[in-house]
């Protein structure tokens, strides 16, 4: 009798246990990785640029055509500038000059400078001297009634304009001997300072002659609106560039597909042109504002092009892996 309760009991335990489990929820799969979004859009570049002229002038040459690579700084059409480069060369010139002149103001007076302001005081000491002896032989002779009052003032200006020959001869050797001021040093400076801010002047005027794409990495060639010989004016644009480096999809995707997508996330860009190939690229922008009319949100997918296989302009397919 006893063994029959105790089974009795084991069975209603068992009875119980099952009831209580069959309310409770299953137990959650494991989650499975989210299936690639997949869109469809255009190929763009990654940036246009029109070149413009920025003076009038006569084009020499167009050194590019539609099709041909450009690196920045490559110019793609030349102006006439035979003018700013006679211009840099004076310029250069006036340069230099500046510069020997700092050099021998920082040096000091060479020896043969000294010797030379020597001889120069020497040599006018000695015509002062005889312009002294000339005026006094010059009053016995007026004394005597033998020469005019006229030559005596000849001789005396001649006196005067030689001592002042001496004098300053003087003052030459007496710099010379004390060597350069700290203001003549710096006025010398100041001087190579400004003719270097005209010749780089100068060299910019001449740069405008060479029209060419400043930004980094290579561009293609894709309009020429200039002959060889036809005067244009400033601001004329002349030809344009595509910098096809790195090219980008813009997609506008339903709001609740891209639910939880991130910049970065990785993408690939395929287009039917090219079978089999494709560029490994990321997401760039996400747009935080959903499209009232269409519900939709615009995000952008960038990727290197090497070699320009790719094209802008043409289809393309996106797949974003999240």
């Amino acid at each position: 009798m006893e063994r029959v309760k105790g089974l009795a009991a084991a069975i209603l335990a068992t009875a119980l246990l099952a009831a209580a489990g069959a309310g409770a929820p299953p137990p959650a799969p494991a989650e499975e990785g989210k299936e690639p979004l997949r869109a469809a859009g255009f190929l763009r570049a990654e940036a246009h640029l029109q070149l413009a002229v920025r003076r009038a002038g006569l084009v020499l040459s167009v050194e590019r055509l539609e099709g041909d690579e450009v690196g920045p700084g490559e110019p793609v059409v030349l102006l006439d500038d035979a003018e700013e480069r006679i211009q840099v060369a004076l310029a250069r010139n006036d340069v230099e000059t500046a510069e020997i002149n700092l050099a021998k103001i920082r040096s000091g007076p060479r020896p043969e400078d000294l010797e030379r302001a020597k001889a120069f005081l020497a040599e006018s000491q000695a015509g002062l001297d005889l312009a002294e002896r000339t005026l006094r032989a010059d009053i016995e002779l007026q004394k005597g009634g033998i020469l005019s009052d006229l030559s005596r003032r000849r001789s005396e200006r001649m006196l005067d304009a030689a001592k002042a020959q001496a004098e300053g001869r003087r003052l030459d050797l007496v710099l010379l001997e004390k060597g350069s001021r700290p203001e003549d040093v710096r006025l010398a400076e100041v001087e190579v300072e400004r003719q270097r801010s005209r010749l780089a002047q100068r060299e910019l005027e001449a740069a405008r002659a060479r029209i060419a794409g400043s930004r980094e990495g290579r561009a293609v060639v894709t309009r020429v609106w200039v002959e060889e010989g036809q005067w244009v004016e400033a601001g004329r644009v002349v030809a344009e560039l595509v910098y096809m480096d790195r090219l980008r999809v813009e997609l506008d995707l339903p709001g609740e597909s891209v639910e939880g997508l991130a910049r970065g996330a990785k993408a690939a860009i395929r287009s039917p042109r090219h079978p089999g190939a494709e560029l490994s690229g990321a997401v760039t922008r996400v747009s935080p504002v959903l499209d009232a009319a269409s519900g939709t949100i615009r995000i952008v997918v960038e990727a290197d092009n090497p070699g320009h296989r790719f094209r802008p302009g043409g289809e393309a397919e996106v797949e974003i892996r999240r």
